[in-house]
């Protein structure tokens, strides 16, 4: 019997395998009400075309329908593939990374800035246009992952992500803590006031209303132009 302090020998040596590059293409879509960006890349991680859409769905009149939405990430998927030699059915996957109160399980999206309807599924109406395989992210799980990559040493933490929306990460022993369903944390929609302004979810005071970057220019956009007294400015 072998020790097991004594080298091993037999089998095959050890080889050094690389991915072909420019094959199991994926589509990777970011989302939000500034702007929509959509990736073409293959297995090798790398990006092969790009496309990128800027908008402003801040305001609720500009949000869009379910049937828009997905024609419009059909229509981006069928030129990038077009410019690349490719076909809908070449892809393998469609992703997309957006903001919201959604499922990343089941591909429901219970309310979200960028619409006007509520309580649907994301994934089955962009399968069902594309016949591509299909799967939503929220934006703050894709924020702690990219947290994780950058700052590996710590094991837990709670990321808390201010900008058009009020996203919550959580990371406990390296693993993204997520809700029923695949839902982010949510701190978006505590009521901080239950008589201020409306949300797009229906209710009024959450607190996306008031922390939000667009929230704070907006209430300083209202606001009347005051002037310091001179003893207060330094000299």
């Amino acid at each position: 019997t072998q020790s097991s302090s004594q080298p091993r020998s037999g089998g095959r040596p050890q080889t050094l395998l690389q991915l072909t590059p420019r094959v199991n293409h994926s589509l990777c879509f970011y989302v939000s009400t500034e702007n929509i960006c959509g990736n073409l890349i293959d297995q090798t991680n790398t990006i092969i075309d790009a496309y990128q859409q800027t908008w402003d769905l801040t305001q609720p009149e500009n949000a869009l329908s379910v049937e828009r939405f997905v024609d419009l990430i059909k229509n981006i998927a069928i030129q990038l593939c077009g410019r690349n030699q490719l076909v809908l059915t070449d892809i393998k996957i469609i992703t997309v990374a957006t903001q919201g109160k959604l499922a990343q399980a089941s591909g429901n999206v219970f309310y979200s800035q960028l619409f006007k309807d509520k309580h649907f599924n994301l994934t089955a109406a962009i399968t069902a246009a594309t016949g591509v395989e299909s799967k939503i992210f929220n934006i703050a799980y894709c924020s702690s992952h990219r947290i994780q990559q950058l700052y590996p040493q710590h094991d837990s933490f709670i990321a808390v992500l201010l900008g058009y929306g009020v996203g919550v990460g959580i990371v406990i022993d390296k693993q993204i803590i997520l809700g029923p369903e695949g839902t982010a944390p949510e701190i978006s929609h505590v009521t901080y006031s239950e008589h201020g302004p409306l949300c797009y979810c229906g209710a009024r005071g959450c607190a996306e209303t008031y922390l939000t970057y667009h929230a704070i220019l907006g209430k300083i956009a209202r606001s009347e132009p005051r002037l310091l007294p001179d003893d207060s400015i330094m000299k």
